[in-house]
Parts: structure tokens; sequence; C-alpha cells
């Protein structure tokens, strides 16, 4: 059942918001009442504050999302000037750590709406139906991509038909359209509600509705939805003299249904215990949480969270991670030279604005890859960028300034100048305890005066700072910090400035052996993109295995049984989208496992 949560309203009642989880804390923002202050409750303290004067404009109708530790919002109405309020023009993200808006691209003219539905695939945001004139019959079944990586919109196929006032959610490789309404047409502001569920297929990205027989069975606007345990759920909205189980109802909803795409079966769950249209669920733990939202047909507010499952919210704080790059990079005349820039530290993706070089010699350096415009680099990212230096560049200088977050910046001096070493990118190294090593790291593109040195090393391993050769023996104990992600630097006398870096995994991997000693579960390879095995140094026979998003999210929920394969346990990961995860496991004896996991495709 639902459960109201006993907690302090020192917070905005309001409507037409969003609600959504970042980190260890739930974001309740935008909406007809307040919306430029941001409330946020810390679920840790039982707790809210506010962030006074912080959205740049007064969204409201959208259903924001959370990725690489930012929430992201696209697809919002930026005026409570009904009926006839206006679509953003940007997509626009928050830090919650910074406490900062970043302004990403323009969104094209002819794409913009607001009451539309967002999710997150594979990396990249989908934006579905939505509606381009506020209450005035602009709905629209138009689909959009927008990849955050390169910051680039992409039009896709329509959905079967339009509608806004909904909310969309993915389950598996599946994104399913449920609920909403044709707002401002000939039915009015509050109808007709539409029944038929679309469901959106990435991996053929094709459009198909289920059958009819498997329609809402309460249409209605204003919804919320969540994924929860791999069933959709729709829950609370609004509706207009429509029957609702028999009865005509003129108000907003307290009706909770769940659709199990396994069965094809819809089923009512409890209700809330407060009507509510015109906000957003968040899926955190094993719970499902709501709060705000209109408790009337039409424009009204309340505060009253509630919660139904259990009231263990799950997620990591949010930390701030750092752009970091060489602190100078020296480029031979004539030629190119690449370089990294590494974003660590913590757990928030960098939104990186622009690229540009200035200085007197400006115009003598260019960038000829990995240039990003309004671009993200995930929390755990590095990303290549090359600079080549024209014929006549003897003796220039300049700056490349690296323009990212909502107005910070990386200034990198530039210089002619000898090429660094290249280093050759060695094989995921697998071994057991005992097992002698000897690898040689290969360079090329240099001289004979180099200088090799290794961090991140299985412990009792060393490498040869003259000759580049990691040799020793693999020692008791190093499958406890398996995987091992080396980095090797190489460094030539006659270009100091410019050394060459490699990264690579080290697995140690005792093939189930048991080993004495306290268990710790090991995951590899770490990151993965299609699959990786959770193992321990001594047996131990699962009975949870769940896999969590940043944001708290249940995103996998799996039955060990069926993956337990001589005493490892093998997760398909493929369908997951890139980020971090954490993989929550319980023994037979109740003991827990956490692991931190890293997904790239």
């Amino acid at each position: 059942e639902w459960n109201n949560k006993d907690e302090a309203e020192n917070y905005t009642a309001r409507h037409e918001c969003s609600f959504v989880q970042a980190g260890d804390k739930f974001y309740l923002m935008g909406g007809r009442e307040n919306p430029k202050t941001i409330d946020v409750y810390d679920y840790t303290t039982n707790t809210w504050a506010q962030i006074p004067d912080s959205p740049p404009v007064d969204f409201n109708h959208f259903q924001a999302r959370e990725y690489q530790g930012l929430i992201w919002i696209i697809g919002a109405f930026t005026t409570n000037a009904y009926p006839n309020e206006a679509p953003a023009e940007h997509v626009w993200a928050f830090d919650p750590v910074s406490e900062e808006w970043i302004q990403g691209p323009e969104i094209p003219e002819n794409r913009r709406r607001g009451s539309s539905g967002l999710v997150v695939h594979d990396g990249k945001f989908y934006i579905s139906g939505g509606n381009t004139m506020g209450h005035s019959g602009g709905y629209v079944p138009w689909l959009d991509e927008y990849d955050p990586a390169t910051g680039t919109w992409t039009p896709l196929a329509d959905a079967p038909r339009a509608r806004d006032h909904f909310h969309a959610e993915v389950i598996g490789d599946k994104m399913y359209l449920a609920g909403g309404r044709l707002t401002g047409g000939e039915g009015g502001v509050f109808a007709p509600t539409i029944p038929e569920v679309d469901v959106y297929d990435f991996s053929t990205g094709t459009w198909s509705t289920l059958p009819a027989d498997q329609n809402l069975p309460t249409p209605r606007g204003g919804a919320a939805v969540a994924n929860f345990d791999g069933k959709l759920m729709v829950i609370g909205g609004e509706v207009e003299n429509q029957q609702v189980y028999g009865e005509t109802v003129d108000d907003a909803l307290k009706i909770t249904e769940q659709y199990d795409p396994g069965t094809g079966e819809w089923t009512r769950l409890p209700d809330l215990n407060s009507e509510r249209h015109g906000t957003q669920a968040i899926v955190s733990g094993n719970g499902v949480f709501i709060a705000a939202g209109s408790p009337s047909k039409g424009g009204s507010n309340q505060k009253n969270m509630e919660y139904l499952g259990l009231d263990s919210p799950v997620g990591s704080p949010s930390v701030a991670s750092a752009l970091t790059g060489p602190a100078e990079v020296a480029v031979p005349v004539g030629s190119s030279q690449n370089f990294e820039l590494t974003v660590s530290g913590g757990n928030v993706g960098i939104i990186i604005r622009s690229m540009e070089i200035t200085g007197a010699d400006a115009a003598n350096f260019s960038i000829t890859a990995g240039v990003l415009e309004n671009a993200l680099l995930g929390s755990q990212d590095s990303h290549t960028v090359n600079l080549s230096l024209d014929g006549g560049g003897e003796g220039a200088e300049a700056i490349l300034t690296i323009n990212y977050g909502a107005d910070s910046s990386l200034d990198i001096p530039l210089s002619s100048g000898t090429s660094g070493p290249t280093l050759t990118q060695p094989d995921t190294q697998y071994n057991a305890e005992g097992d002698e090593v000897s690898l040689q790291i290969e360079t090329t593109g240099t001289g004979d005066a180099l200088t090799y040195s290794a961090a991140g090393l299985p412990p009792t391993l060393a490498i040869d700072p003259d000759t580049g050769l990691i040799t020793g023996t693999i020692g008791a104990g190093a499958l406890a910090e398996s995987p091992y992600e080396v980095t090797i630097t190489a460094t030539d006398a006659v270009a100091p400035e410019n050394p060459g870096t490699v990264t690579f995994n080290w697995i140690i991997d005792n093939d189930g052996v048991p080993l004495p000693g306290d268990n710790v579960l090991i995951v590899y390879p770490n990151p993965a993109s299609s699959q990786m095995t959770l193992g321990f140094a001594n047996n131990v026979v699962l009975r949870t295995i769940q896999i969590f998003d940043r944001g708290g999210r249940l995103m996998k929920d799996l039955d060990p049984n069926t993956v337990l394969s001589d005493g490892k346990y093998v997760v398909d990961v493929s369908m997951l989208s890139v980020g971090l995860y954490f993989v929550n496991t319980v023994d037979e004896n109740g003991n827990k496992y956490i692991k931190q996991i890293v997904v790239k495709h």
C-alpha cells in the first residue's frame, strides 16, 4: 500500500513540476508555484532545504531525468502564461553540487515543445510527444534523440499518435508511452484522454501499439509513471467527466495501475492516499516515492510525500568531478600531437561548452580531431584531442581554452616542440595468484632516452624505468583488489613536457579456487560493455543480485539461480546505458556485498 511520509513539510506545495533523484537527494523543481526555488529532500536526515533564485526560467510541464549526476530538462515549457505556455528553446542541465544551470545547445525551432516524455537509454535522451502551444491544441507525435556526448539532436520516426500531459518510461529495450491526452483540441483542455499504449523498440528503431485488450485501464492525463521491478506503473492523473471503475469522475485520481510486459496484463494496485496529477515519481531502492502535484482537476497544489514499497532510498552523495589536462602541449612544427582531457575524482559529469585557441600565434594551431561543443564527458571519462601546427609555426605560442560547466574554463598553453612517445595499447592482462609476469611496454616515435613509470599495478609487480619491462610474481591477496586499472607513462628526455600514457586493466582470477580470509565481491571486467562476472575468494551462495543506477533506481533484479555457473555469476549488462552503477548482493546468510561498476559501450 501507499504510505504517507512522516516529513517536515517546509517546502513549496506545487504542481506541473518534476520530482527527481540525483545522488542521495530528491529534487522538487519547477511548476506553477515558486518555480525559481528548488526544494531538496535529504532522505538520510528526513529534512528539506531550499535553493532559491535557481532555475533560469519558469520550467513547468516536464519530466526531468538524472544522467551522469546532472539533472536534465528537455521538452519543458518555460512560462506559466496559461493557456499559451512557451516551449524551451535550449537543452538545460542542473549540477546539484555547484547548484549551477548549464545551457546546452538550441533545440531545433520546429521540434520545440513542452509537456513531453523524456527517457534515457544507452547514453542518449529520447523526447516523445508533447505540445507546441501550451494548452491550445499543439499536440504532436514527435520522437527525437539527443546525444549528450556530442550535443546533436536527431528527429526520429513519429509515434503512432500524438499525446501530451504524460510521462514516458523504459523497461528493457523498449520505451512505453502510457496515458496523456490531446490538450486544447476539439475535446477541450482535459479530453480526450488516450487509452492506447505505444511502444518504441530501441533495438529495431520501430513503433508498435499494444493490443486493444492491453490498453491502459484508466486513461488519464497528468499521470506519473515508473519502472518498478520491471513493470510499468501509472500513478494518479486527472480526468474530466470520465468513467473510472464504474463511476463518473471529474477530478484528480488516486488510481495506480501496473502493466507487466512479460504477461501483457494490467493490475490495479492500491490507491494513492492523496489524489494528484502534474508531478513525477522516483524509484529508489525498493520503493516508489511521489510528492506534490494538484489534488484536484486543473490548478491546485499540495505537498504530501508518500511511498509504495520500502522507505529505504539508495544513492551515493553527489561529488564534483575535476577536469584536467596537461600543463602544456608542445606540438611539432608541421605535425600534430595528441593529449588527453580527463574527468575524475567525483561522480558528476562535466559538459564541455566550447574549445577555442587564442593568442598572437593562434592561427598557426588548429584542433584537427576531438573538438567538443555542448558535449558531456562522464565522471570517469577521458577524451583525446589532436592539435596540429602548420609549417610556419616555429616558436609559435597560444592558449587552448576549454570552456565547461556553467562558466568554468581550463587554459592549456600551446607551443612548438618535439613529439612525445606513443605507447602501444596492451591487451587486458589476466593472471592468477602465483603467476610469473613479464610484459614489455612498446613505444614508437621517440629516441632512446625514455623513462617509464607505472601507477595501479598489482602490488608485487614493478616496471623497469629504463626498459619498460613489467616483471614480478602475482602475490597472495592480489585477487581482493582486482581488477587493477594500470596507467603507464613514458617520458622522453628530449621532450619531457610531452609524455605518452596508456591505460589498461589487469585482472586477477584464481578460477574459483577458495582462498583464506574475508570474502570480497570481485567484478570483472570493470568497465564492461556486454557481460561482467561476479565472484568471491571463498564459496558464496547469493540469494539476491540487484543493480542500481547512481540515482538509486533499480535497473536489474536477478534470480541468482538463473546465472550461477561454477561459483561465479555472469550478468548481462548490455541493455544498461553507459554510466556508473552499483551491484548490491546478499548471500544466504544475509551478508551484503556492494561494488561500484561502470558500463561502457
